[in-house]
């Protein structure tokens, strides 16, 4: 906006725009007239300019007071922490922000917070440690609650009777009140004091959700596992020239005593009944062949014998 120095943009809190370069985002026209920002004092915001206009990736100035309905550019604010866990040794990036009910929906239990922060692009806020627990409170929590008041789901539950979260990530986090009961889930109200309700509690005051997703380094072990080195027993042998000789005669092994060698001089054995029965049959033809030829020759010595007894 430029409601304080007219020409001069600024973000919506004030702060500046380095060399006011926003200028560069108006809308400039071959014809002097359509040339942005045109208001003056009368029009101290900007808009993006719609597909219809002749130069649609500009930008032009506008009233404040305007409607557009529901055209609008939505940005939120995500707050990252990077922290050691000693509890188990692990280096983790978590970047974690608020989001609400939609006026939509009718539902806020915690199942419905899950979608949402799904929807969003991430998963219900796990406490791990007391050291992202108060980051929670300080620095996502505490900007949200002094601008309205309502209450806040977090993903962690007693169903096992001790604080455990829903993504599965472990709970060390001893600043949390004890859980009266099992079953129940723990929300933040914008006093920021912590409690425990029933996870399917769905009331007016209960419209908020703290969503988390991993950074780009994820959860790193901060000590990798030590090398296991084997160090070689020292036998009490004493290794001379006569003791290697004699081990080599030992440990020689005649390659014709080997079952390889033998098995390239042995058919392989087949212990099948199919088998035994197509070499029964095999052996009776070979027979059979066999015994025909020599009656053949049988018959042809006879004649022969015959023939020499005439003459």
């Amino acid at each position: 906006m430029d409601v304080a120095v007219e020409d001069k943009w600024t973000h919506l809190d004030g702060s500046s725009i380095a060399n006011n370069d926003f200028w560069s985002t108006f809308w400039v026209d071959a014809d002097p007239n359509l040339n942005q920002p045109n208001g003056g004092s009368g029009q101290n915001c900007a808009v993006i300019n719609s597909r219809t206009f002749r130069l649609p990736n500009k930008t032009q100035d506008k009233s404040c007071t305007n409607v557009y309905r529901d055209e609008m550019l939505c940005y939120k604010k995500v707050n990252c922490l990077k922290w050691n866990s000693a509890s188990d040794q692990l280096y983790r990036e978590h970047c974690y922000w608020f989001t609400t009910k939609p006026s939509s929906m009718t539902s806020w239990t915690i199942v419905d917070a899950m979608n949402k922060c799904r929807d969003d692009g991430g998963y219900l806020a796990p406490l791990i440690d007391d050291q992202n627990y108060q980051f929670i409170m300080d620095d996502v929590l505490s900007t949200v609650f002094s601008l309205k008041s309502t209450q806040a789901w977090l993903g962690t539950h007693s169903i096992m009777n001790s604080p455990s979260n829903w993504n599965n990530d472990p709970a060390f986090v001893t600043l949390l009140s004890p859980s009266s009961s099992s079953e129940k889930c723990v929300v933040i109200d914008s006093n920021q004091i912590q409690s425990w309700i029933p996870c399917n509690t769905n009331s007016s005051a209960l419209t908020g959700a703290v969503c988390f997703k991993h950074g780009l380094a994820g959860d790193i072990p901060l000590i990798s596992p030590e090398p296991i080195t084997c160090e070689p027993e020292i036998s009490s042998v004493n290794i001379n020239s006569t003791t290697v000789e004699e081990l080599k005669r030992i440990l020689f092994i005649d390659p014709e005593h080997t079952n390889a060698y033998k098995l390239t001089k042995i058919s392989v054995y087949e212990d099948r009944p199919v088998a035994k029965a197509i070499g029964g049959v095999g052996v009776v033809v070979l027979i059979s062949v066999i015994l025909f030829i020599v009656l053949l020759d049988c018959q042809r010595m006879e004649q022969c014998i015959s023939k020499k007894e005439n003459k």
